[in-house]
């Protein structure tokens, strides 16, 4: 059974440019090491590692402990198992906090909740003075384009907004750090172009939607009659 990392590369998978390889075959390799929540869908994640033969360590995880996925990978930095899992986590998390929050700890093998509470409150991740949100010309645009921007209070550059794709059903996070933006659920990310282009893009859809109703009989339904609204 091959023991070493299918890629030699490291980083995060946060889309299909990045693969680890299918864990399913050498799952046996994995040990079980940590349970969250994702906070912004209330979705419970089961966490594996694996320690490979060519000094990689990898990071599987499963929705409800089913269908697992490699989703981050390292080489292993350190002499101890517990300083490598830190690094792979601090990474995965710092990766994911502008789409998804920070997770909530339920249960650890390795960790003890306070252990990870620590974890995710490192300097390099939250700022521990508390300041005053800070604005960019990011948070100026959404304003203007009424979407009514918040801060988390996670730390001075965390904001957050109603998707535009889900008419506010769930939620988008804004780092006014590098002005970077992301939603989890919708898997799209970027800066403030990319988010502009975003819009433009949704909006197209829109009008198509709009031009294929009213050239029915029927009567535009509420929906359109909104969106219309707002766009003029």
């Amino acid at each position: 059974m091959n023991k070493n990392a299918f890629s030699k590369k490291e980083g995060i998978v946060m889309n299909s440019k990045l693969y680890f390889g299918d864990p399913i075959p050498v799952f046996s390799q994995f040990k079980h090491f940590l349970v969250l929540e994702q906070t912004m869908f209330d979705m419970r994640f089961h966490y594996y590692y694996r320690i490979t033969d060519d000094n990689y360590i990898q990071m599987a995880r499963g929705y409800e402990d089913k269908e697992h996925t490699i989703c981050a990978q390292y080489k292993c930095t350190h002499q101890d198992l517990k300083n490598n899992l830190k690094h792979i986590l601090s990474k995965y998390i710092e990766a994911n906090r502008f789409f998804n929050g920070y997770p909530n700890f339920i249960s650890g093998t390795l960790f003890t909740e306070s252990e990870f509470l620590n974890l995710i409150k490192d300097d390099k991740m939250i700022p521990k003075n508390k300041e005053s949100p800070f604005r960019t010309s990011f948070i100026d645009f959404l304003e203007k384009m009424n979407f009514n921007p918040k801060p988390t209070g996670n730390n001075e550059y965390s904001w957050t907004i109603g998707c535009p794709n889900a008419e506010g059903k769930h939620f988008l996070m804004i780092s006014t750090l590098n002005d970077e933006w992301g939603c989890g659920y919708c898997n799209r990310k970027g800066n403030l172009e990319d988010f502009k282009n975003w819009l433009r893009e949704l909006d197209r859809k829109k009008l198509t939607q709009f031009v294929k109703e009213i050239n029915t009989d029927n009567d535009l339904s509420d929906k359109m009659k909104k969106w219309w609204f707002n766009r003029y």
